[in-house]
């Protein structure tokens, strides 16, 4: 190797360019490292807030599941009248619907919350809770009928038979045709309507003679 005083400029330059190369080099792999930590601390953090919120939204699921069922099993509690059963239990399902976002429990609350409101007879009220239910988007054509059967029970505690034979009429449940066919006789005999009410019980028997309705449907037309 030659002495550096030797070294003519040429020779010098060269090694100052070598030696910024190199530089530039190991700068960028400093650079290229930072950047694949920062990289990699990022993904890490992005993982961490997705299970965290996950995290989250089974708890807070897992909260609202407990304040519905709270509210669902007051209305078996033994020590309690039936009043004091109904003003808990809509305190605690408008509680649940009041929490966050809603959910396939909030169409089921909105149900039981429109049973109690009936109860109470506070129609108006229990008829924007069931219309909810129907416009519901996790509601299901189980608590369609449902809604359905529980608008003609309104209907008939208003004596609007009309309206409640409407709502039978477009009655859509095939597995729930004898429900439906003993609810008709139930109308139309409060009605003073007694031979159709035998046609409709005579209906019923003639098509669900299994139905949970049959031994009633008979005793009726036994009575009638």
């Amino acid at each position: 190797m030659k002495n550096p005083e030797n070294l003519s400029r040429q020779e010098l330059l060269q090694q100052d360019r070598i030696q910024k190369t190199l530089y530039r080099f190991v700068n960028h792999l400093h650079k290229q490292q930072k950047s694949y930590w920062t990289g990699t601390i990022a993904g890490v953090v992005g993982i961490l807030s997705v299970w965290a919120g996950f995290e989250y939204q089974k708890t807070v699921k897992r909260e609202r599941a407990v304040l519905f069922y709270t509210a669902r099993s007051t209305l078996n509690r033994t020590d309690l009248s039936p009043q004091q059963k109904r003003d808990q239990a809509i305190t605690g399902f408008q509680h649940f619907l009041e929490t966050g976002k809603d959910s396939s429990l909030g169409a089921i609350a909105k149900l039981y919350l429109g049973r109690l409101l009936f109860e109470e007879e506070r129609i108006q009220e229990a008829q924007a809770a069931y219309q909810q239910v129907m416009e519901h988007p996790n509601t299901s054509e189980l608590l369609k009928n449902a809604v359905n059967l529980n608008l003609v029970a309104i209907h008939e505690h208003q004596r609007d038979w009309q309206a409640a034979h409407e709502i039978l009429d477009r009655f859509k449940a095939p597995r729930w045709n004898d429900l439906r066919l003993f609810t008709e006789a139930r109308l139309t005999r409060q009605q003073g309507l007694h031979t159709e009410a035998q046609n409709y019980l005579k209906e019923l028997l003639r098509n669900a003679p299994d139905s949970v309705y049959r031994e009633t449907a008979e005793t009726q037309l036994l009575l009638h």
